[in-house]
């Protein structure tokens, strides 16, 4: 039995969400997502809140919602999230549990070259580093229940000081092949859907790291279209 699962947590300037300053500074968001390959089933779930449960620097602890990030800063880090009952963003059978021990296999993955890529023109930058391989291990509750899982994680840590409305969308890939190869390639768009930047990372099976940069060292061609059947 396989599945897929995705822990994201963001930190959000609530002035950049149209909410007034009395509301603080910042938001905390959490999306979780579980994908039971066998049956095709894809919960997910998405929290927010004004003030985490826990913010700490040593140890790196980061609980906001439904996510909970212990971060060992070489890259062992240990991950809780769930999906609460009644809070699957479509209605589906609840509750659902990620818990997961992470511990990398290649060194640390410096995107941009430097770790600092640009977020546009007039978006400003943000730091930007992945695992792109690691072991996961721990366990998994679904509503049919609890199972002991071991596998292989991607991680990703970004942060900076950038204004997500300057461009109108990323398009992202990360990519982990059998032969122990990965490669991530990102790209913004701006608001009239044009591509103005883009960079890449090849991870070779030993983790040294190749970056290709800028608008010409690689393209993206869409073979095929998907349409939701869910109403926006």
């Amino acid at each position: 039995h396989e599945w897929g699962f995705e822990i994201s947590l963001f930190q959000q300037r609530l002035t950049d969400m149209g909410l007034p300053e009395s509301f603080g500074e910042f938001g905390f968001m959490c999306h979780v997502a579980v994908t039971d390959k066998k049956t095709g089933i894809h919960a997910f779930a998405v929290g927010f809140e004004l003030e985490p449960k826990r913010i700490s620097k040593d140890p790196v602890v980061l609980d906001a919602s439904y996510c909970r990030l212990e971060l060992g800063g070489d890259g062992h880090d240990h991950v809780v999230a769930v999906i609460p009952e009644g809070m699957e963003e479509r209605g589906l059978a609840g509750s659902w549990e990620i818990n997961l021990e992470i511990d990398p296999v290649k060194p640390m993955a410096h995107h941009g070259g430097t770790g600092l890529i640009s977020m546009t023109d007039n978006g400003g930058a943000s730091y930007y580093y992945s695992y792109t391989r690691s072991t996961a291990s721990g366990s998994l509750s679904t509503p049919e229940g609890q199972f002991t899982v071991g596998g292989q994680a991607w991680m990703d840590h970004q942060w900076g000081d950038f204004d997500v409305n300057a461009f109108k969308g990323w398009d992202w890939w990360s990519i982990q092949t059998d032969d122990d190869w990965e490669v991530m390639l990102f790209q913004f768009r701006d608001h009239s859907d044009e591509i103005v930047h883009q960079d890449g990372t090849i991870v070779d099976p030993e983790g040294n790291v190749t970056n290709i940069l800028g608008l010409d060292a690689f393209s993206i061609v869409s073979q095929r279209s998907w349409t939701s059947l869910i109403s926006e």
